[in-house]
């Protein structure tokens, strides 16, 4: 059954500027009710009531509205079967609502198909009909609320990053365990709070609270709506009540006014804003900053959430992600910062492992423990942040595999496949199953030192984002807002530990399909290059991880195109670095030529001082031992006939 939305939860101030509030009769006329009657009866007695909007499923019953005085004491009946319904005393059933008995949809009576009311095309309620249901007596009970006090509260325009993380407090505290019903009020207590403090978005956010909790509480008989009303009204009037200190303001980003690179991609989203806010907040490479969330939101989904078999079969988001710098240039300090611009709770955040020269990546999710005898596999966890801090150290993650078996095995890490050991020795024969393990890896890379990655022809370089280091708009600017983040949906055992996982496939836009379709298809054809179809997937997977980040496992056309933007600045990068190690390989090898060239002259040079010292001794001996014709002797020596000269 639908409800009012919370877009009205207080009604609305009169335009003329008086003190005025809606209030309805309900008129019941069906089955042995005699609504009808009544108010015939009081008609006659006090007067017509002016034509109004009526919602209604039947013929005769229906909600009548008015405008009335702010202020008065009404009753609960105006009469046999005719029910007052007013703010803080039942609701109102409208349309598009669906009658639970008789299966009608409510409509608005006296209104053209499609039109809604507004409380200013209400009528007024006639003094006589005021008169006689309050008396004139007045509210002391408080419930009563000011409604330009209200409407100061109700925000508009879409939640900024105060309210919204208000809104995620429902999922955290219903994942924690507390009954839909507390989440919901402690949930509205903080939205609202949000207003009261100037925060924009509350009644975006009520809204949204609305649809979450009316679509999970399962009151019977419909009843979630005046339970969530309550929730609201009491949370609106304890704020009231008990205001804030200090100044009202939004947290709204602040405005970047020299333009950026990439502008277009950083404020497209209120997330990316915020990371792009706290990378130049503390003066770090704003992409470094976004790969460090994305790294964390990645490696906080389970390995059982993977892309559709789009080409083949179903495809892993573990990620690899290359930050491009020279030594220092803020690798660390980007993960840093990431780490503190974006909130997951603790049970669902991924360690961040450092590894060993003697673990190896296989080390990170499992070990083999002999019990009874016998060796078992134990998992240790079935998700990691893998943190190499520079590229070198690629090798202590083959755990003494050699450089020509290392590629391979980290590009099978990038797609979930099996991986393991096979070693002699029981306790180090330890295997992972594929699509069991959830891994990025971050890797620290000096462009001179990336030849390991760069080198590599069976496309391990296209399975890394390539991030550059820089930023070359730095200014100085206030730390936004954290980013509060949940997993789209589903909660995560609190030890740490494996967890089995109902798989679930990420929803991919059409455009998206077609786009990775059409390439491999020109791949078949033999159009292109044979690589292009890793580079396609990490695309892909980018766009996930965009979609992750705002809390959905689905792949919109939005998060496709900002996934273009962060691939062309990774190829960018990767092609500069490619560029770098070129120029150095050219240099190199002039070096070396001009090397090879001046050890061939010295070689050269010193035979002939060799041949020419012997060819010396010899003409000497000669004339020691009686000499030799001049003209023979010039003849061999321009001859070059050494031999004759020492025979």
């Amino acid at each position: 059954m639908a409800s009012p939305s919370p877009r009205h939860l207080q009604g609305a101030p009169c335009p003329t500027g008086s003190r005025t509030q809606t209030c309805s009769s309900t008129v019941d006329e069906y089955g042995d009710k005699t609504g009808g009657q009544t108010l015939a009866d009081l008609e006659a007695k006090l007067g017509p009531l002016p034509p109004t909007v009526i919602s209604t499923s039947r013929d005769v019953s229906g909600i009548r509205f008015f405008r009335v005085p702010v202020g008065l004491k009404w009753p609960t009946q105006a009469g046999r079967d005719i029910e007052i319904v007013r703010h803080g005393h039942r609701y109102a059933i409208v349309w598009p609502s669906i009658h639970p008995d008789t299966g009608s949809v409510y409509t608005w009576r006296g209104l053209a198909p499609g039109e809604l009311p507004t409380v200013a095309d209400l009528p007024e309620m006639p003094d006589a009909w005021i008169t006689y249901l309050t008396a004139g007596e007045h509210d002391d009970s408080g419930d009563l609320l000011d409604e330009d006090k209200v409407w100061e509260l109700l925000t508009e325009s879409e939640p900024c990053r105060v309210t919204g993380n208000a809104l995620a407090g429902y999922r955290d505290r219903v994942h924690a365990g507390d009954s839909h019903h507390y989440a919901m009020v402690a949930t509205a207590m903080a939205i609202v709070r949000a207003g009261e403090q100037g925060h924009d978005g509350v009644i975006s956010a009520l809204e949204t609270l609305w649809q979450q909790f009316s679509a999970e509480a399962n009151r019977p008989n419909g009843d979630e709506w005046p339970e969530f009303r309550r929730g609201v009204d009491t949370a609106v009037a304890k704020v009231l009540a008990d205001p804030s200190e200090g100044p009202r303001g939004c947290c709204r980003l602040t405005v970047i006014k020299a333009p950026d690179a990439d502008s277009d991609f950083w404020e497209s989203r209120l997330t990316l804003q915020t990371i792009r806010q706290y990378a130049k907040a503390r003066l770090m490479p704003p992409w470094g900053v976004l790969g460090g969330v994305l790294a964390q939101v990645v490696a906080s989904t389970p390995p059982s959430v993977t892309l559709p078999p789009i080409l083949g079969g179903r495809a892993s988001l573990n990620l690899f992600l290359a930050f491009v710098g020279a030594s220092g240039d803020g690798k660390g300090g980007s993960m840093a910062v990431a780490r503190e611009a974006i909130e997951i709770p603790s049970h669902y955040r991924a360690e961040t492992i450092l590894p060993g020269s003697g673990e190896g990546l296989v080390g990170v999710y499992a070990i083999n423990e002999k019990s009874e005898g016998r060796w078992n596999r134990r998992m240790l966890r079935d998700r990691a942040i893998v943190d190499v801090p520079e590229v070198d150290a690629l090798a202590a993650l083959s755990a003494g595999r050699n450089g020509a078996t290392l590629m391979p095995f980290l590009r099978s890490a990038w797609s979930a496949e099996p991986i393991g050991r096979t070693n002699a020795t029981p306790e180090r024969n330890v295997s992972i199953d594929e699509h069991s393990y959830r891994l990025v890896m971050t890797v620290g890379v000096q462009p001179e030192r990336a030849d390991v990655l760069i080198s590599d022809t069976a496309g391990t370089a296209q399975r890394l984002v390539w991030l550059p280091m820089i930023d070359p708009n730095p200014i100085d600017i206030e730390d936004p807002v954290v980013i509060r983040w949940l997993p789209p949906s589903g909660a995560r055992g609190s030890d740490h530990v494996l967890q089995l996982q109902r798989e679930r496939e990420i929803e991919v836009c059409k455009v998206a399909r077609i786009e990775v379709r059409e390439a491999r298809k020109r791949r078949l054809r033999g159009v292109g290059n044979t690589l292009d179809g890793q580079a396609m997937l990490s695309k892909l997977k980018v766009a996930a991880a965009l979609a992750i980040l705002e809390g959905r496992y689905e792949i919109l056309d939005e998060d496709w195109r900002l996934a273009g933007t962060v691939m062309e600045r990774s190829n960018a990068t990767r092609a500069a670095i490619q560029d770098e190690l070129s120029q150095r390989a050219t240099h190199a090898s002039k070096a070396r030529g001009k090397m090879v060239g001046v050890q061939t002259v010295e070689a050269e040079d010193t035979a002939a001082e060799i041949k020419t010292t012997a060819a010396a001794t010899a003409i000497k001996a000669r004339l020691d031992n009686g000499g030799v014709a001049i003209p023979q002797l010039a003849s061999w020596i321009a001859q070059g006939d050494t031999p004759a000269v020492l025979r």
